[in-house]
């Protein structure tokens, strides 16, 4: 007998593109409201589609903290060692 077993891949957050995707059609006007306005919401694009880019930014700016944390170990352990 043999035995199959199934891997799930899922890609970070899921409800993040889904809250992406409510925001784009919220700004297309999509659902019909308010007419008046450039669309039912009027943010900028950028606000749009920080679901996607603010973890992004997130992760990069502890990257980046991790690195200069890094390479200052790694200058004061040469400036030690002299």
């Amino acid at each position: 007998m043999s035995e199959t077993s199934t891997k799930t891949v899922t890609f970070g957050a899921p409800w993040m593109l889904l809250l992406t995707i409510f925001f784009i059609l919220m700004k297309l006007n999509v659902f019909g409201m308010d007419p008046a306005n450039n669309g039912f919401i009027d943010w900028s694009w950028v606000w749009i589609f920080a679901p996607l880019w603010i973890p992004l930014a997130l992760v990069a700016g502890i990257f980046g903290v991790i690195l200069v944390f890094g390479l200052l170990a790694v200058g004061i352990a040469a400036l030690c060692n002299r």
